[in-house]
């Protein structure tokens, strides 16, 4: 009876340890699965960091075309009031119009040759 106990304690010692390897082997998968998905978001907060940087050099070119518009646009509403004080407008804007067709007028009974 011994003879048999010991080989069974033998069996079970046997399937513990190829138990013990299987579950180390899916340790050992499971690792090199996490390292890769973690290298990979590494990757991409790489990336993002990058885009980043670009996005805020872009943000830096237009603040300083802005900061180039400026004065203009600070000139407009002093045209727009100018241009409001004009209290003859509407009669300028008749006498170029006519002035305009007048000149086409010319040119058609001259021959409209250039």
């Amino acid at each position: 009876m011994s003879n048999t106990t010991n080989t069974e304690i033998q069996e079970i010692k046997q399937l513990i340890q190829d138990l013990s390897e299987r579950v180390d082997k899916r340790f050992d998968k499971i690792e090199e699965k996490v390292e890769k998905r973690f290298l990979q978001v590494e990757e991409k907060i790489e990336s993002l960091r990058n885009q980043q940087v670009e996005t805020e050099k872009s943000v830096v070119e237009v603040k300083g075309l802005m900061e180039g518009w400026k004065p203009m646009i600070n000139k407009l509403p002093d045209l727009s009031q100018q241009l409001g004080q004009q209290q003859n407008w509407k009669q300028i804007a008749i006498i170029v119009i006519s002035s305009g067709f007048a000149a086409f007028l010319g040119w058609l009974i001259r021959g409209g040759k250039f």
